[in-house]
This record gives C-alpha cells, sequence and structure tokens, in this order.
C-alpha cells in the first residue's frame, strides 16, 4: 500500500532538524567506514556493505527522533489508539458534518494528478470558518481528511474534548498521565496525529495531519 504526504506545507523540516539528521548520517557513515578499515579484507562484497549500513540505520531510528513530537523544548506526551482515531474522523470530522456545522469559505483549491490513475485529477480543499481551518483531499467523489486547525471552541471531539477543555478532561478520556502542554494522538502506523496544546491547563489549539493512500 503506497502513502502519499500530500503538499500541504507540514512535512518540512526546519533548519534544526536538518541539523540532527545530518549529523545522524555522518556518525553512520563514520561506523561502516571504521567496521570495514578495520577488517583484513580487500574487497568487500557490495551487499555485506549494505547490509552493514542497514543494521546501523536501525539502530539509529531506535532513538528518539526531533521531528513531530518534539519541537524546541515542548516535549509532545505521545498516545497511539487507532480506535479514538477511527472514532473522531468517521463522527465528528466527517465531511458533511463539518459544512453542515461551519457553512465555511473556500479559501485555497488546487489540483493534483491521481497516484493510482494518472488520467484522473484530484483537488485538495482548504475551507475556513470562525478562526478554524480544515483540507480535504477529494478523490474519486470522496472526501479524506488532511488537515485540521481548531482554535474557537464549536467544534467538540468525542463528545467533551473542545478549545477551552480542562487537561484533565484529556486525561480521563486518554487513560493517560500528561506531563507536557502537547499531546499527541496518532495511530499505529503514524499516518494520522492529532496534536493538542494547552496553556495553564486549557485546551487552546488542536492540530492534525493526515495521509492518504
Amino acid at each position: 500500500m503506497m502513502k502519499y504526504r500530500l503538499k500541504l506545507g507540514i512535512s518540512f523540516y526546519t533548519k534544526k532538524d536538518l541539523k540532527v539528521i545530518f549529523a545522524s548520517l555522518s556518525h553512520v557513515m563514520e561506523i561502516l567506514y571504521l567496521t570495514i578499515t578495520k577488517t583484513n579484507i580487500m574487497k568487500f562484497p557490495a551487499f555485506l556493505v549494505t547490509g552493514i549500513l542497514a543494521l546501523i540505520l536501525n539502530n539509529q531510528h531506535e532513538k528518539p527522533m526531533l521531528l513531530d513530537n518534539q519541537r524546541g523544548t515542548v516535549k509532545c506526551d505521545a498516545i497511539t489508539n487507532d480506535r479514538l482515531i477511527a472514532d473522531i474522523l468517521d463522527n465528528d470530522l466527517a465531511y458533511k458534518k463539518l459544512i453542515d456545522l461551519y457553512h465555511p469559505k473556500i479559501v485555497k483549491e488546487q489540483r493534483e494528478r491521481n497516484i493510482h490513475d494518472s488520467k484522473y485529477t484530484d483537488k485538495i480543499i482548504t475551507y475556513s470558518a470562525k478562526g478554524d481551518s480544515f483540507t480535504f483531499y477529494k478523490g474519486n467523489g470522496t472526501f479524506f481528511l488532511v488537515g485540521l486547525t481548531l482554535t474557537s471552541p464549536k467544534l467538540i471531539l468525542l463528545h467533551n474534548i473542545q478549545i477551552g477543555s480542562d487537561k484533565s478532561v484529556l486525561k480521563e478520556k486518554f487513560k493517560k498521565q500528561m506531563l507536557s502542554d502537547k499531546v499527541c494522538l496518532s495511530d499505529l502506523e503514524g499516518g494520522s496525529t492529532f496534536t493538542f496544546a494547552f496553556k495553564n491547563n486549557k485546551l487552546i489549539r488542536i492540530e492534525f495531519i493526515g495521509l492518504v493512500d
């Protein structure tokens, strides 16, 4: 199954991220070089070099990465729950429900070639209303939510989560102790992530990033 990250300006790295990535790659290449030069073999089979590099990279990925789960000094409390993600997307953030609730205006619309069949062109549509915005990918007549930003209390998720909610509400809903001012709720594959931001223990912002197959 191929996954396609939409060009929504949400997958770019900061200079700090790139510095971490390049430093890791440099360390990997140094380990590989030392591994090879300390042997008595004059020529290394290509498959063996590739295997060593893959093992090193796997070890690197086991370490925490400064990507979506951590920005600056604000760490994200990570939660993985497929059922909650599906519940929010299927019930609270269905396309028709959002349109009927907000009656929003279209602020941006762009076309993308369908990745499975180049004969078809899909649309990426961003709506905005009352300080909130949401982006849908429209393909073959079906709408998929791929981006969301909430700063108003108009929309309620999971029956009682909305802007202004106390952190204790999310603690009870997610059954997790929250130590930071940012909570990331993701599915097992990491293709859908909600980020809940708090200030003074009050929910002030909700963001969603999704992938479409």
